[in-house]
């Protein structure tokens, strides 16, 4: 069964793949977050999280290797707490394993953060070339990044990887800053050429130029986002409602 969320920007989705209790906790009694896999995520996880609901600790079902259960939980830990806001033993404990199987993968926690910003990256490069083999419309695949930042909003605990990381962006090591740079720019590229193509074909309608649009709407979903922590999620909808109007839609 394929469970969604209502949203005004739904797109097309597939099934998560399904865990049970017993596979992901110790016969506790767990509750999952997460809905869907979509073909549109561009940062959420394909993976079931599990929390339990004694402790709220995040727990990854079976079937990966400790690796990219380590990656997983760094990334879903940075779009939640942030970059600073978690340690390697954060990691171990969830997972239940010892610190130094962390460190056996990642030896520093700069490796870690380099890993997971580079491992978004191309989840991002595959899910916009599957976009491009779709034939998909400027307008849809508009619909489809925005669905993914409604994502973060509906699960009323993660912003946007990048968001995060641009937070934090000062107290990071070199490396990361090297990689969050490259990241935030190949964002902004995508979303300019989108509007760029749009415009041309008569989809959307916006003075300036794409370069200049790209960066306000990119600056103001992040930002809409972070408020909605802390403030009503209607007003983020509205965010959307209003950039979607200045592009003529």
């Amino acid at each position: 069964m394929i469970k969604t969320e209502s949203n005004p920007y739904s797109g097309t989705h597939l099934p998560l793949p399904q865990a049970s209790p017993a596979d992901a906790t110790d016969g506790k009694r767990c509750s999952y977050t997460g809905t869907h896999y979509r073909l549109d995520n561009l940062l959420i996880s394909k993976y079931f999280i599990v929390q339990l609901e004694t402790s709220g600790d995040s727990k990854l079902p079976k079937g990966q290797d400790t690796k990219e259960q380590i990656l997983e939980l760094a990334e879903h830990l940075i779009m939640s707490r942030g970059y600073n806001g978690f340690s390697y033993k954060d990691i171990a404990s969830a997972l239940d394993i010892r610190n130094a199987a962390v460190h056996y993968h990642f030896p520093s926690k700069k490796d870690l953060g380099v890993a997971v910003i580079r491992r978004v990256q191309a989840r991002f490069r595959q899910w916009d070339a599957m976009s491009a083999s779709r034939q998909l419309s400027p307008v849809e695949m508009l619909d489809q990044a925005l669905e993914t930042y409604i994502g973060y909003l509906d699960s009323d605990k993660y912003v946007c990887l990048g968001g995060s990381l641009e937070t934090d962006f000062h107290t990071l090591p070199d490396e990361m800053q090297k990689e969050v740079r490259i990241y935030t720019a190949e964002i902004l590229t995508w979303m300019r050429n989108l509007l760029s193509r749009g415009r041309e074909e008569g989809q959307f309608a916006f003075a300036g130029p794409s370069e200049d649009k790209a960066f306000f709407m990119i600056a103001s979903i992040q930002g809409a986002l972070q408020m909605a922590r802390v403030s009503d999620k209607a007003m983020f909808y509205r965010t959307v409602d209003n950039l979607k109007s200045e592009l003529g839609l």
